[in-house]
């Protein structure tokens, strides 16, 4: 079966919805994420399925950006710890 082609948005675009991310993620004390939130938490998930480009890390993140989790870190987009 052939594979669609890729677009210039699908680069860009979450793979993740982030308005479905802000309406289904529940927290224990009942606050929700903002669009900000929820768009970073989108393209988080899109980088641990592999479905991360550049163009949504340079879209989203700063150069000095840094995620820390349980598991891995990433420092400035050069510095990646697992």
């Amino acid at each position: 079966m052939p594979k669609e082609p890729v677009t210039s948005s699908d680069l860009h675009d979450p793979s993740n919805s982030p308005s479905n991310l802000q309406s289904t993620l529940a927290t224990p004390d009942g606050t929700s994420l903002s669009e900000t939130q929820a768009r970073h938490l989108a393209i988080v998930l899109d980088l641990f399925q592999a479905k991360g480009t550049m163009a949504k890390l340079n879209d989203n993140f700063t150069k000095d950006a840094v995620y820390e989790d349980l598991f891995a870190s990433c420092k400035n987009r050069d510095e990646v710890g697992m």
